[in-house]
């Protein structure tokens, strides 16, 4: 369908007119084609409707019988579109309807009424339909000082970075990330393994990381999920500090950010639990975006029920993804989002759009994707010692940022990657080579073996030089000079050049303890090499077991990079690398997730068995996996390695589900005589050998990979029934669970956080502790209903009435009844309550 263009101006009334006196103008083509002078008063009746919408836009069920937005719509509509404006409108919108024609309406506030700009004209009602709902009608806003531009389609897929916020502190309501990303995950998940866009989550919310993204990558769009606050009449975005804590980003820093970036599309979209200043918050930035020339913005002016939030992201995108226009994507979003029967009704006139070129991410004809990375022909040669993957990579930005910040700086001269085995080790080191092929002069890479002897290296590496026309060093390596006099010269020239050496797979020259280098020339050797070798040439060494080259020496000079599990969103990625899993929806992929972890390795393994015996069946029978998994990551031998409390520290911290900082394993350690055990050096030792990955994020956190935790698991069953066996007191997981349920209790006296408190009563529940687990409910179900966690708190009171009984039952039924009750559902709540009093 084409559109007709209009423009619809208000501004304050004639000269000599009431405060409270406005006039509304059609435009085509900059002239004037029909005029209006309204009178729009700030009554007791308007406010009401206004808190009464705000009120009902985030209730999780259908409203049939409400009809204040009508109401609402009704009057500003017979308000503004009467008289001769609205002549014009029903006018031009016959006219375009006898041709298959639409109108695309741009609405333009003044400056200086911002009381009327600030309605939510999105419901805009012509007693019989919501225009915006209507596929002849297009509605957006631009601030009137921006003009309008119609730009070419874009050939490259579309990118898109998702920022999720949510910090901790007072005031913020906590966002429920990992549903948030789901939200994501399930609208773009097709497109995705369709090849229609591209999609990067950002690790965490610090404005420098996101910045960071801005700066590495060209973006298309920006989708941020998070919250917005108004202070002194000015908008901020809340990110997160790198302690967690909330950091308010002003708008202005923001639209800055966001200019002359080849951004052409930004949301804002507020969660389910965000509360009324992001609508003051997200229209300042949208429409400071607007005026900053970002193409298109979507602000929500309401907080969105997740439900409703994967039906707008899904339409929306996937509309732009097949080459429309983004007020043509909104229409269709507006009416998936209207005809759902999640919909409560409201919902549909929540997002707004401020639109100059409509066409800003319509793809045309796809070109396919250049190379990444461009790689000049003699470095392609450099790196077939080791596998590079060009296309397919996912996640590990946060790595690949420290070792190019660290090299670049000269401040670090070497990184050790280590991490259990196949969790993509020498993958990230070839991408770092990649990534970073611009800077260095050549990077040269090499297998090593038990049997890799310095001189081995040294040949190699003047293979290297004299392929980089380098052959001074060939002529001190034919001569028989002792080897450190051959490696000084070698340094010299390391020193001069900037070439990159990956030394893969260094664990096999390691010792039986795994603490050190075995053979001593290879030890001196590397020694000499990182001892000297100050700036230039840098090492990346890749190895299952962290170790220290330089004996405690130079500390800040080498970086250890621990590589954890991936998070199910860039699991997610990788699965679609798969034709056996691609097609999975995102329920099935998390249930697999869930069971086998983010461990590469398992993933490409699992993939490759569920095409012989199929997906669900596999799952069903895991025993074919985890037998190739033990004898590929050397796990079992691992164990046996560890000292006493190596392993128990092991076995006990397998009960946390969730990466947790050191004094929550230190307590699940202790018991009611010591409380908070040591575990300095066992943890160490737990991450030497690669079994529990550290991440540092606002704090410094700790994880056994899934692998790693259902094997501890595991060893905790064995144990339990020998102990049973021989009737003796022995490690009862029952009693661990309600260990790390009282530490995530303990915390929230710190932290005051939901998330902590709900983790409690999660372990309480799985130790089958229902009381305890229903206590907890029952004392936050009104601060989850206030964050807006609504259908949560009722899930969570289910499974209380459904695992309890006596009075503990009775009061979560009647918490569940004050809820519908709330919702405006009486009839559920009544019969709640004489299905109580039955009883």
């Amino acid at each position: 369908m084409d559109y007709y263009s209009l423009d619809l101006r208000v501004s304050k009334g004639p000269e000599g007119s009431y405060n409270n006196q406005y006039t509304a103008s059609i435009l085509e083509n900059g002239d004037t084609k029909a005029t209006q002078n309204f009178e729009l008063r700030r009554d007791l009746k308007l406010i009401q409707m206004l808190d009464q919408i705000e009120e009902k836009v985030i209730i999780p069920k259908p409203q049939p019988e409400e009809t204040t937005h009508i109401e609402f719509g009704k009057m500003l509509y017979d308000t503004v579109f009467s008289g001769e404006l609205g002549e014009y409108f029903n006018k031009r919108l016959n006219e375009g309807q006898d041709k298959n024609c639409g109108l695309r309406i741009s609405m333009q506030f003044a400056e200086d009424i911002p009381e009327i700009a600030a309605l939510p004209w999105e419901y805009l009602h012509n007693g019989e339909d919501f225009l915006i709902t209507r596929r002849s009608i297009l509605l957006s806003r631009l601030p009137p000082e921006v003009k309008k531009n119609e730009s070419q389609p874009l050939d490259p897929i579309l990118r898109m970075l998702v920022v999720i916020s949510s910090p901790d502190g007072p005031g913020i309501s906590p966002l429920n990330t990992e549903k948030e990303q789901e939200i994501i995950l399930e609208a773009l998940d097709k497109l995705q393994k369709d090849q229609k866009i591209k999609v990067d989550f950002t690790e965490d919310a610090t404005f420098e990381n996101v910045q960071g993204y801005l700066n590495e990558q060209n973006y298309h769009i920006v989708h941020f999920t998070g919250h917005g606050v108004s202070r002194n009449g000015k908008g901020h975005l809340v990110f997160e500090s790198e302690d967690r804590t909330a950091r308010l980003i002003d708008n202005k820093i923001l639209a800055d950010l966001f200019t002359d970036m080849g951004i052409k599309l930004v949301v804002l979209s507020s969660c389910e639990s965000a509360k009324g200043s992001n609508k003051e918050a997200f229209g300042d930035l949208a429409s400071m975006l607007s005026k900053q020339r970002i193409p298109a913005v979507v602000a929500m002016q309401y907080s969105v029920l997740d439900d409703v939030a994967i039906q707008f992201a899904y339409t929306f995108y996937r509309t732009i993804a097949i080459g429309k226009s983004v007020d043509v994507a909104l229409k269709e979003a507006r009416i998936a989002m209207k005809d759902s029967e999640k919909s409560n009704g409201f919902d549909f006139a929540t997002p707004v759009l401020y639109l100059s070129d409509c066409n800003c991410v319509q793809t045309g004809k796809i070109k396919p994707e250049p190379s990444e990375f461009e790689v000049k022909p003699t470095k392609l040669s450099d790196l077939l010692d080791l596998p590079v993957m060009n296309k397919g990579f996912v996640a590990r930005k946060k790595e690949l940022r420290i070792m190019e910040k660290g090299f670049r700086s000269d401040v670090k001269r070497a990184a050790i990657i280590h991490g259990f085995g196949g969790m993509g080790k020498t993958v990230l080191a070839t991408r770092l080579a990649l990534k970073m092929n611009e800077y260095f002069d050549g990077t040269f890479g090499m297998k090593c073996t038990s049997t890799t002897r310095p001189e081995d290296i040294l040949n190699k590496i003047n293979s290297f030089l004299m392929m980089n026309g380098r052959s001074e060093f060939n002529q001190v390596l034919n001569q028989p000079e002792q080897l450190e006099v051959k490696t000084s010269r070698l340094v010299n020239i390391l020193n001069q050049f900037r070439f990159l050496i990956i030394l893969d797979n260094f664990e096999d020259c390691l010792d039986e303890d795994r603490k050190e280098i075995e053979n001593p020339e290879l030890k001196a050797f590397i020694r000499h090499l990182l001892n000297n070798t100050i700036s230039n040439t840098k090492f990346t060494i890749t190895t299952r077991y962290d170790f220290d080259p330089l004996e405690g020496r130079l500390p800040e000079s080498i970086e250890h990079i621990s590589l954890p599990e991936l998070h199910f969103p860039q699991t997610n990625w990788l699965m679609n690398n798969y034709t056996e899993l691609a097609d999975l929806d995102i329920p099935k992929k998390r249930q697999i997730y869930d069971i086998i972890g983010g461990h590469p390795w398992t993933i490409g393994k699992f993939a490759k068995l569920s095409f012989v015996q199929g997906v669900d069946s596999l799952m069903l029978d895991l025993k074919p996996l985890k037998k190739e998994l033990m004898e590929f990551t050397l796990l079992e031998k691992s164990f046996s390695k560890l000292d006493s409390d190596a392993k128990k520290l092991l076995l006990y911290a397998s009960i946390y589900g969730e990466a947790v900082p050191e004094e929550a394993l230190s307590w699940i350690i202790g018991d009611e005589k010591d409380e908070s055990s040591s575990i300095v050096e066992p943890l160490q030792k737990l991450i030497q050998w690669g079994l529990i990955s550290k991440e540092k994020y606002d704090q410094t956190v700790y994880m056994e990979h899934t692998i790693v935790r259902n094997f501890a698991q595991d060893k905790l069953k064995q144990d339990k029934l020998k102990q049973d066996k021989l009737k003796q007191e022995g490690l009862d997981k029952k009693k661990l669970l309600i260990r790390a349920a009282k530490y995530y209790e303990n915390l929230v006296s710190q932290t005051g956080s939901l998330w902590d408190y709900l983790k409690a009563r999660d372990y309480y529940f799985e130790a089958e502790d229902w009381k305890r687990a229903n206590e907890i409910v029952e004392n936050v179900s009104d601060l989850m209903i206030c964050w807006g966690h609504i259908e949560l708190a009722m899930n969570l009171l289910n499974d209380s009435i459904n695992t309890t009984s006596g009075e503990t039952k009775t009061n979560a039924e009647y918490i569940l009844a004050t809820i519908y009750y709330r919702l405006g559902d009486l009839n559920t709540t009544l019969k709640i309550y004489n299905n109580i009093k039955y009883k």
